[in-house]
């Protein structure tokens, strides 16, 4: 049986640093190197938004403000409750801007019944 090698593994982790593979940069790092060097460039596409790079840098600085202003902190957790849209996105990069750990919570899937008329 194969062992599962744990990307916490300090060895794991030391090589694929080493060989470039990781940087340890978060989502929101990523982001903003991709906002300052290919901000025109298109990042996202879902149902309502198509957002370059840049955009999404500007509306994940603007969450974080908000964030802060509510007294959400680092250190503080957030949960996030949205479908894979655009929105989750900007929440997400916005509480890791913070330093605030963003848990994602599905959300609920409502079925219609017709047995119950609803």
């Amino acid at each position: 049986m194969a062992i599962l090698e744990m990307p916490h593994d300090p060895a794991t982790v030391a090589r694929h640093v080493g060989s470039g593979a990781w940087d340890n940069g978060t989502l929101d790092d990523h982001l903003r190197r991709h906002a300052r060097e290919r901000g025109g460039k298109l990042a996202l596409v879902d149902r309502r938004w198509r957002l370059t790079f840049a955009e999404l840098d500007r509306l994940a600085g603007r969450m974080a403000c908000g964030l802060l202003a509510l007294g959400v902190g680092p250190g503080d957790v957030i949960s996030i409750q949205l479908p894979n849209w655009a929105e989750w996105l900007v929440a997400h990069s916005a509480a890791t801007r913070i330093g605030t750990p963003a848990g994602g919570i599905a959300p609920a899937i409502c079925a219609r019944s017709t047995a119950s008329g609803i």
